[in-house]
Order: C-alpha cells, then sequence, then structure tokens
C-alpha cells in the first residue's frame, strides 16, 4: 500500500499537535501511480500551504475470528471510530484545501458500523 501523505505548513506556526500537521488524503496500490498523484497534487495545490509525499506502507486485516464479537464490543467499537471520524472532520475544518462540509451524524454513525462490521480493526 502507498498512502499519500500531506504535510500542512500553513497549521505549523499555529499551537497544534504534530498529528493535525499530517494526514492521509488518500493511499494507493501501485508505487508509480502514488508518485505520480503526490507530484500532481504538489503541482495543483503548491500556493496552499501543503505538500504531499507517497510512502510505503502495510495494511493489516483482522483475523476472522476477531470479527465475531458480543453486542457491546461491537457498539463500543463503532462509537469510537464514529468519534474519531467526526474529530477528523473537526481537525479538518479551517483547511483551505477540504472543500466540503461534515456528514451529518447519523451518516458518521453508519460508516463507522460498517467498516466495523466488515472487520476493521484499529492498530496502535
Amino acid at each position: 500500500m502507498y498512502p499519500i501523505l500531506r504535510y500542512d505548513e500553513y497549521l505549523a506556526g499555529h499551537d497544534v499537535d504534530l498529528s493535525m500537521l499530517i494526514s492521509v488524503p488518500k493511499v494507493l496500490e501501485d508505487a508509480d501511480a502514488a508518485e505520480l498523484e503526490a507530484q500532481r497534487l504538489n503541482d495543483l495545490r503548491s500556493d496552499k500551504g501543503s505538500r504531499y509525499w507517497a510512502v510505503l506502507s502495510r495494511i493489516a486485516l483482522a483475523p476472522a475470528e476477531s470479527t465475531a464479537q458480543g453486542p457491546d464490543d461491537f457498539s463500543s467499537r463503532a462509537a469510537h471510530l464514529a468519534a474519531a471520524i467526526r474529530l477528523g472532520y473537526e481537525v479538518e475544518r479551517d483547511d483551505p484545501n477540504i472543500g466540503f462540509e461534515s456528514p451529518p451524524d447519523n451518516e458518521i454513525e453508519w460508516l463507522a458500523a460498517w467498516l466495523v462490521s466488515e472487520g476493521w480493526a484499529q492498530e496502535r
């Protein structure tokens, strides 16, 4: 996997956590395509205060047995994921490169529940 990383230089002068300066707007499966996309984004948005680059990463899939979980575990994981998604939208609200509004809570909750039902697992 080749995530495209974005570093938001325009936030660097503010009192923000490092995790708010770096994000992953896109993940591609091909190294050459990822490099080309990073270059395209740098060319397109060079005056917006953000820089992009592609890196090699990996994806960890949850084992099949870990997807069989009780309702409380499922609800808890979905609620935590929904909170993380909301936080991501909140953080990017002031980003001049993002041109869309946060979806309604019910859509975020649906997305989180769907991702957890598909075996999404947060790795720390």
